[in-house]
């Protein structure tokens, strides 16, 4: 984890932590109820209420993004209905657009990877402006083997940062990808053989970042955002298609052995190598 923060409001959260140090904000995922730091519909309720903030926060310049799960950095979506929070209103749409919105935010924005991050969890890294990974990160969309598309943007996001060919590898496969290969490929910048070096390297380029004028970066951004940033039509349109085939009997034929073989997202032997497991879905 990075150095210890000045501690700021947390606005109620409870599976986000913020902290500050001068022009940068850590935000920091932790999904206590899950132990491999599932995206739950909580997770991108809480997500949302920073992303509606953020862009009227003149005081930060840079959001760093990383885990509190010793293991994960964020698993995937979370796939049990959760009781508690029938309450909220979090679908593949609200998902797809938090992300979306991560991407349009006027602070350069960085992930701090040094735990498995796939489906959902690689959309999200994909949506920050920044990526960087130690050893101990695993990269996978795995949502073919499920008979799905990823779901909030994913399709659209990969090409641009790993090119065509490549992403169609990764996405038509389910493949992982460990740290090293992703970073010859372009999935995150720079990969670490420890946590620690992340960890430097991330914070020492957030505190250089955050010298500079807020208004260069909010205009660097805008410019690299109008080559590279898929349309919101483009991820609404990956979002309806997964909600198509999410109601498909081939995908909860699938989605049944999914969470017999992950013991409901519970079994972190299976979670860890989850890109030779799904596999197994098939035999």
């Amino acid at each position: 984890m990075s150095p210890a923060h000045t501690e700021v409001g947390t606005a109620g959260y409870t599976t986000l932590q913020t902290s500050r140090t001068g022009a940068i904000l850590t935000v920091t995922i932790n999904n206590k109820a899950s132990n491999v730091n599932l995206l739950s519909k909580r997770v991108f309720f809480e997500l949302d209420q920073l992303v509606t903030y953020l862009p009227n926060d003149t005081s930060t310049k840079v959001v760093l993004f990383e885990s509190k799960n010793p293991t994960f950095f964020a698993a995937h979506v979370d796939l049990i209905q959760r009781p508690e929070d029938d309450n909220l209103n979090v679908d593949a749409h609200f998902a797809t657009n938090v992300l979306f919105n991560i991407t349009g935010l006027p602070q350069a924005t960085i992930a701090v990877i040094d735990g498995p991050a796939r489906g959902i969890g690689s959309e999200f890294v994909f949506a920050c402006d920044m990526r960087f990974a130690s050893k101990n990160a695993i990269f996978g969309n795995f949502e073919v083997a499920l008979g799905n598309i990823p779901g909030a943007g994913g399709a659209s996001y990969m090409p641009q940062l790993i090119g065509r060919g490549r992403a169609f590898e990764y996405l038509l496969s389910g493949k992982d990808i460990d740290a090293f290969t992703a970073e010859t490929y372009g999935w995150v910048n720079k990969a670490f053989s420890s946590s620690s070096d992340l960890y430097k390297y991330a914070n020492e380029l957030a505190a250089r970042i955050a010298l500079f004028p807020a208004a260069a970066l909010v205009s660097i951004k805008a410019s690299v955002n109008s080559i590279t940033r898929p349309t919101r039509d483009q991820v609404e349109s990956d979002a309806r298609e997964y909600v198509r085939l999410s109601q498909t009997p081939e995908r909860h034929q699938f989605l049944k052995k999914f969470l017999a073989l992950t013991n409901n997202g519970t079994d972190v032997a299976v979670e860890l190598d989850l890109g030779e497991e799904v596999v197994k879905l098939y035999h």
